[in-house]
């Protein structure tokens, strides 16, 4: 079965973790999908901001209209969802001046 590669782990958790990054999921959803399904999640994923940016657009039709703290609140809970950290989210969310108030 190994010569097969029916059993080569490092090889089937290289292509999780590249199909969910084609996908642009972050970091904690990713290490979590990984630890599900019995892999190592010993490993460095940096999110980056055109991930958050492409759930962004994907969620919200018009990003040109003020936002209302709910629907702040509900973009935000989205993109945690997604596995990117809070502080890369309310940094994204201020770099696009949705957010301007102050982290509580």
């Amino acid at each position: 079965m190994k010569r097969l590669g029916a059993l080569d782990d490092e090889k089937n958790r290289e292509y999780f973790l590249n199909k969910l990054r084609e996908r642009g999921y972050g970091a904690k959803y990713i290490k979590l999908s990984l630890k599900k399904r019995g892999f190592d999640t010993n490993i460095d994923i940096v999110d980056t901001q055109e991930d958050i940016e492409k759930w962004f657009k994907k969620k919200v039709k018009d990003a040109k209209k003020p936002f209302n703290r709910k629907e702040i609140a509900r973009v935000f809970r989205y993109l945690l969802s997604k596995g990117f950290s809070s502080e890369e989210v309310y940094s994204f969310l201020k770099k696009e001046g949705i957010y301007e108030g102050e982290r509580d």
